[in-house]
């Protein structure tokens, strides 16, 4: 197999549905001819834990793209050759999940992983894809998404050495969505409201103790929705912002991301929108 792309993802969090950078490599006859870099900017929060391992946060992609601009960068790429990386099942989870959020229909992926290969074929004490590629002399920087996608290339083609991998030895991703429920158009008149309560209450740029009492009580009203995914995925988001009692800028910031994704959603009207907000302010 001599045609391929190598994939790279790093996160912002631990919840796996968001992106914070995307490494590309393009592969013709066993040749590199094209490599695509960049930072994501993920509309999500960023955990300590990941910060350190990618050395990315918030301040470095508040003017980057976010996923649905740069997909269609990428798309094709993605979708009409076969993918490789190292465990890029995971890769391609997150990617899902990333492109469901943002309610970007998901395709299905053919994909080839060099962590399954090289368990079948070489014997080590670490299928880590750094301590694989160090055994074989390629050093690089663990955990930048175009320099792991670049590691995961050399190991494939060192692979292929071993065993003539084909485009028949590639397998199937299909993303299974957990919640497939359509919203009810009764509904739409909540998320109306909170488009209503977010924009109210951000527009001072301070959220005050009976400002998150308005949030928290949207949350008890819908929650018993949460079976459609729109719901769930607003809540759970809601959630965490609120777990702590306390509203950032950050986390303003994200709130007011909700807003514009329901402002953006095909299933309101400007109308409804407008209404909902002079209703609150």
């Amino acid at each position: 197999m001599k045609d391929y792309v190598v994939l790279d993802l790093e996160n912002p969090n631990v919840r796996g549905n968001s992106i914070c950078a995307i490494g590309v490599i393009v592969v013709k006859n066993s040749r590199i001819i094209d490599r695509k870099y960049t930072l994501i900017n993920p509309e999500d929060r960023f955990d300590r834990n990941n910060v350190a391992i990618t050395g990315i946060d918030a301040g470095m992609v508040l003017d980057s793209p976010t996923l649905p601009l740069y997909w269609t960068e990428i798309r094709d790429l993605l979708t009409e050759n076969i993918i490789v990386g190292h465990n890029i099942r995971y890769d391609l989870s997150v990617l899902s999940k990333s492109l469901n959020r943002y309610d970007i229909e998901v395709p299905d992926f053919w994909y080839i992983d060099t962590l399954q290969l090289s368990r079948q074929l070489i014997h080590a004490p670490s299928y880590r894809l750094g301590a694989l590629t160090e055994e074989l002399g390629f050093s690089y920087q663990e955990h930048h998404a175009l320099e792991d996608a670049a590691a995961a290339q050399f190991l494939f083609e060192h692979l292929k050495k071993l065993y003539p991998v084909n485009t028949g030895d590639s397998r199937l991703y299909k993303y299974e969505r957990r919640l497939k429920k359509t919203i009810d158009e009764k509904l739409v008149s909540n998320i109306n409201d909170l488009h209503g309560i977010i924009v109210g209450i951000t527009a001072d740029g301070r959220v005050n103790e009976e400002e998150i009492c308005y949030l928290q009580k949207w949350i008890d009203d819908n929650s018993k929705y949460r079976n459609y995914a729109v719901f769930d995925r607003i809540i759970t988001k809601l959630n965490l912002i609120l777990e702590d009692g306390v509203v950032t800028d950050y986390e303003q910031r994200e709130l007011l991301t909700i807003a514009d994704s329901v402002n953006h959603s095909r299933i309101y009207t400007d109308a409804t929108l407008a209404d909902s907000v002079n209703s609150f302010v």
